[in-house]
């Protein structure tokens, strides 16, 4: 690949058959030929590349561990990792297959020893801070005391915040109230008469629009 993660055109290519003297008719076949196996190799290489992330992620944690309970060679981590299930999904795509051997010869296993063999005890393959998880060997342990704990931690409190919305209900809810309890007394006190084909509505002694 180039430096710009942009794969080799034909130019190669097409400069080899011309060299070699292929007729018009063969060379521009063979040229489109390997132009759509590029694009058919380019199509899957990126498409397992979304993948590569997280089984690279799953081998380097196995090998990490393995190498921490077995402390052997890295002949043995691979002959380990052959019968682990891991191998069998990176053999699985000819990518994958192609990837984990470069990175098994390229040096990985090296630095995987490097890095156990000045950790002795293994730390958690968590991306969190370690502090959270673990004390230091000069830290004496004593047990927490979860009631002072429970009682001292500091609670945020909800109490305003309920007591006003519960105040907003309550107001709303007396609005309510009062209109209801108005238009009751309204529709009691108003009666309706008929007289010379004409009603009337009757409040208390007063007749309205006679």
């Amino acid at each position: 690949m180039r430096s710009d993660n942009n794969f080799f055109d034909v130019e190669k290519f097409i400069a080899y058959v011309k060299n070699q003297g292929i007729t018009k008719e063969n060379y521009t076949n063979m040229v489109i030929s390997a132009t759509c196996y590029r694009d058919n190799e380019l199509n899957d290489f990126y498409h397992v590349g979304e993948k590569l992330a997280e089984i690279r992620d799953e081998l380097i944690k196995y090998l990490i561990d393995r190498h921490q309970e077995t402390n052997g060679t890295q002949e043995s981590l691979i002959q380990d990792l052959k019968n682990h299930a891991l191998y069998q999904q990176w053999n699985s795509n000819r990518f994958f297959s192609t990837i984990l051997w470069c990175y098994l010869e390229g040096g990985v296993l090296d630095r995987i020893m490097t890095i156990t063999r000045h950790r002795p005890h293994p730390e958690p393959y968590l991306k969190s801070d370690r502090s959270l998880f673990f004390r230091t060997n000069d830290e004496p342990y004593t047990e927490p005391d979860f009631h002072s704990i429970s009682r001292d931690t500091p609670k945020t409190s909800i109490q305003p915040l309920t007591m006003l919305i519960i105040s907003g209900v309550v107001a709303v809810f007396f609005i309510l109230g009062m209109k209801l309890y108005k238009r009751r007394i309204h529709i009691i006190n108003k009666v309706r008469i008929e007289g010379d084909g004409l009603y009337y509505d009757i409040r208390g002694n007063i007749i309205e629009n006679a």
